[in-house]
């Protein structure tokens, strides 16, 4: 019984060498608030909690003051548009996150992949059916921090690698 259980563990080793993962923590634009207007370069992990709210001196958000520490929430946008190779047709994609805080939908080429309503668990979608193999694609993350949601600092945007 040990001999088997060594065996299928060599199995799932051998497997797992064939799947190559790519990180993907460059090439990301970042737009704030429900306009998707005026987009700006990022790399990940970003949180746009910390940033300055244009025209604001205070990085607090007043109306949620309270003792908590809560820095401004609201509705940020993230895009990458990316080109796969055709010799790459036929192959399984997906995209992990490792943490978008908080309320995260996340879009392919037009095609809603899901939400994910917490931001403190990495989740993946799966690429595949919605893939261009001889066009640009682009992927769109929508991340929706209501305040007050979290004793202290939560963080807001795609905070963790992809």
């Amino acid at each position: 019984m040990r001999k088997s259980l060594i065996s299928i563990g060599l199995l799932v080793a051998v497997a797992a060498q064939a799947r190559e993962r790519v990180l993907w923590d460059f090439e990301w634009e970042f737009c704030r608030g429900a306009e998707t207007s005026s987009w700006r370069a990022v790399e990940l992990p970003h949180d746009w909690s910390i940033e300055r709210v244009p025209g604001t001196e205070c990085l607090f958000d007043q109306k949620y003051d309270q003792g908590s520490g809560c820095l401004p929430g609201g509705i940020g946008w993230y895009r990458k548009k990316f080109a796969l190779p055709a010799s790459a047709k036929g192959q399984r994609v997906f995209v992990e996150f490792e943490g978008v805080y908080m309320n995260s939908d996340v879009w392919l080429n037009g095609q809603h992949l899901g939400n994910r309503p917490y931001g403190y668990i990495g989740f993946e979608y799966d690429l595949t059916p919605f893939l261009k193999w001889d066009a640009p694609n682009e992927l769109l993350v929508r991340a929706n921090v209501e305040q007050p949601c979290s004793r202290w600092l939560s963080g807001a945007g795609i905070y963790r690698h992809v």
